[in-house]
This record gives structure tokens, C-alpha cells and sequence, in this order.
């Protein structure tokens, strides 16, 4: 895939796994282990972050005691809330640059009335996921509302980070706010059309 793998750890233990179910096309997780998968920023680590116009990660990461020193060293800090409560959310925010919060049972009044509250905390960006509804996408300038295409899913799994890498992409490319809802927002239900969560289909035994 042309992926970079040179700031990859090798470490002794056991390696992490998340159990997953299909429902109705929905992906359920079921139980999971971190193994050795939490790590603590090296220098190096910071050296490539201050290189990249945007660094992503998220509340899987275990990163949170590491966010302020992770956002000084970047040019762009993208972070995924996923479904993570309000307090969560608010002390997490001041040090990001764009913030991504998964809302999928609630409707775009609400996405827009949330992502006016986290902007004022400090982020410039802030995408509100809707689920099969769609998403609300917001600048201080603007608020944008794209709505998802209609589609029988197969796979939800990866749905919401393809449309974070999406969105990364449209940003770094300077897009506008309405063309990156658009194209993220399709590129999100398109990953919902095939199985697992990186676009290869395995069968499983």
C-alpha cells in the first residue's frame, strides 16, 4: 500500500485483537485485547510528527497524557472521539486542530448545535458522523451538512476511518468544506460495500 513502516515497533508480548460480530451489516465489537499495543512517543516519533502537514490519532490510542507534547510538535492535530462522553471530549479538545465525534443515532440539529460547542474550545475543524444519516462539518466560517448516499451495508467496520482519511486528504489537497463533506462522505459508504476494514475481503473459516 505504500505505507511508511519505519517508526513500526517491534515488541515482545502479545499482539492486540478486537473481536467483532456482523449484524445487519453493522459491525458490533464483542471483546477485545490491548496486548502490546500502547506505546509511549518516542523522540523520533516526535521529529516525524513536526515533518507531516496533518498527525491523526484517536481514543483507541491511549495517547491522552501525551496530547499537549503530541500537538506542539504538529503542524495539524487530527483526533477521533469516536462515541466518547462530553467530558472526555471537552478536556481533550483545546489541543486538537480537528475533531472528529461520532454521533450515529442523532440528527443534524444536535450535530450542528455540538459541533458549535467544541469549536469554541479551541479546534478549527470539527466533523459530527451521523451514521447512515450522513455528517455535519464545521469551521468557525462555516457549517456544511452532506447527507449519506442510500445503501444496503455489508460491512460497517472502517466506515468512520475511511471517512477521516477522507477528510485528511481534502484538507491537505485545500478543498473546500462542501467538497470534502461530499467526497468523504462517499468514500465512508463505499467502505461499507465490501468486508473488513481495509477494502480486502477475508474469508473466514
Amino acid at each position: 500500500e505504500g505505507v511508511d513502516t519505519s517508526h513500526t515497533r517491534i515488541i515482545d508480548g502479545e499482539n492486540a485483537y478486537c473481536t467483532i460480530s456482523l449484524v445487519n451489516g453493522n459491525r458490533v465489537f464483542q471483546s477485545s485485547n490491548l496486548g502490546v499495543s500502547r506505546i509511549v512517543p518516542r523522540q523520533s516519533d516526535y521529529q516525524a510528527m513536526s515533518e507531516c502537514a496533518i498527525v491523526h490519532t484517536g481514543e483507541c490510542s491511549g495517547l491522552e497524557n501525551d496530547l499537549e507534547a503530541i500537538s506542539s510538535q504538529s503542524e495539524m492535530l487530527s483526533y477521533d472521539f469516536s462515541e466518547r462522553p462530553w467530558d472526555y471530549i471537552s478536556g481533550l479538545a483545546p489541543s486538537v486542530d480537528i475533531a472528529t465525534i461520532s454521533l450515529p443515532e442523532d440528527q443534524e440539529s444536535k450535530a450542528r448545535q455540538i459541533a458549535v460547542q467544541v469549536l469554541e474550545l479551541g479546534p478549527q475543524i470539527v466533523a459530527i458522523t451521523l451514521g447512515a444519516s450522513g455528517v455535519v462539518l464545521a469551521s468557525i466560517d462555516e457549517v456544511v451538512f452532506q447527507q449519506a448516499p442510500l445503501v444496503k451495508p455489508v460491512d460497517t467496520l472502517g466506515a468512520g476511518d475511511a471517512f477521516i482519511a477522507r477528510m485528511l486528504c481534502g484538507f491537505v489537497w485545500k478543498e473546500t468544506l462542501q467538497e470534502i463533506a461530499v467526497a468523504a462522505t462517499q468514500y465512508a459508504t463505499n467502505e461499507c460495500l465490501t468486508h473488513g476494514g481495509f477494502g480486502h475481503e477475508t474469508p473466514l473459516d
